[in-house]
């Protein structure tokens, strides 16, 4: 998978640990098709206890003509919920991350980590031709070193987590703020709007640049909108709890024609991709799937549109569901 874009809405309440993700994706094979499949969707939601991932079927699969006679899914239909009490939001690149709402590595506010008691003023520098004061601290395993934007209420320009001994690294650039009105006052709060990421995993690096597109502070919220009702799903979606897995209208039968739909193209898209390797590989060299290191991957994200480009995870998302 290449070129993936995500563009993402959601809603996040700090003070109740609650997050709401509505994500749409479109991205290519180009070993399949130069056209784009679209939209495979996933709603993430974590209520603060507990959390809701539905995933559902693309809404465009451009299989070439000469694919075998594939079992068709309707597009864009809920496929599969997974519920539980770990929050599956996490990690996921959020735009606020790039504020210090928490920081990544550490997971920590950006006020914890300047309050912690090692943290000090390191020297004033540069970034992206910007005055600011850079800053050094330890937070939990990772060294930390930022540079804080005075002229956008101390946000950090750039930030660089380094885990110690692990050699996994986050560096991160704002190259621009904007200001924001806050819902029922005449305040307006700064928030990053353009910077990029590189997240260095050790074997792999993932590249991802942010385009902040809208952003309303101090919307009214409940607690439902971060959660998924099953009674408003349709019949077949398969729904996997702690303590089982059933399926929306009693129609087990609907969902094993669905997942029937969506191996046997995973299968297909598999086989050509691998056919594919194959042939752009000299005949005296064993075929190699690996990730390599210096193998970017490009990405932007967005919010209430977030747009994100992310590593491909497509083929894998009917074994890592259920994980």
């Amino acid at each position: 998978m290449e070129d993936m874009r995500i563009e993402t809405e959601f809603k996040v309440d700090f003070i109740h640990d609650r997050t709401a993700l509505n994500d749409n994706r479109t991205w290519y094979y180009r070993e399949i098709s130069p056209e784009q499949f679209s939209n495979e969707g996933l709603l993430s939601r974590f209520n603060g206890e507990t959390s809701f991932s539905l995933h559902t079927t693309p809404g465009r699969e451009p299989l070439p003509a000469d694919a075998p006679a594939l079992p068709k899914f309707l597009p864009n239909v809920p496929y599969v919920l997974v519920i539980g009490p770990r929050d599956q939001t996490k990690g996921k690149h959020c735009v606020w991350e790039f504020a210090g709402l928490p920081c990544p590595g550490p997971n920590l506010t950006l006020a914890a980590i300047v309050n912690a008691d090692d943290a000090r003023i390191v020297q004033k520098r540069k970034v992206d031709g910007v005055d600011c004061i850079e800053i050094a601290a330890t937070a939990l395993e990772y060294d930390i070193v930022a540079a804080l934007d005075p002229n956008a209420s101390w946000l950090p320009r750039s930030y660089h987590a380094t885990r110690k001994g692990k050699g996994f690294k986050y560096e991160q650039i704002v190259s621009e703020f904007q200001q924001f009105p806050v819902a029922g006052s005449d305040e307006r709060i700064w928030f990053p709007t353009k910077g990029r990421r590189s997240i260095d995993m050790g074997d792999m690096i993932l590249r991802l640049d942010l385009i902040l597109m809208d952003l309303h502070v101090n919307s009214p919220m409940v607690k439902e909108d971060f959660e998924i009702d099953i009674e408003s799903l349709p019949p077949g979606v398969q729904v996997q709890k702690p303590g089982g897995t059933s399926h929306t209208g009693g129609r087990k039968d609907l969902f094993l024609e669905m997942d029937k739909a969506v191996d046997e193209t995973t299968h297909y898209m598999r086989s050509v991709i691998q056919k594919s390797r194959e042939k752009a590989l000299p005949e005296s060299q064993p075929v190699r799937v690996s990730t390599p290191r210096n193998g970017l991957v490009p990405a932007a994200i967005a919010a209430v549109s977030i747009v994100l480009l992310l590593a491909g995870i497509r083929l894998a998302l009917k074994h890592s569901r259920a994980s």
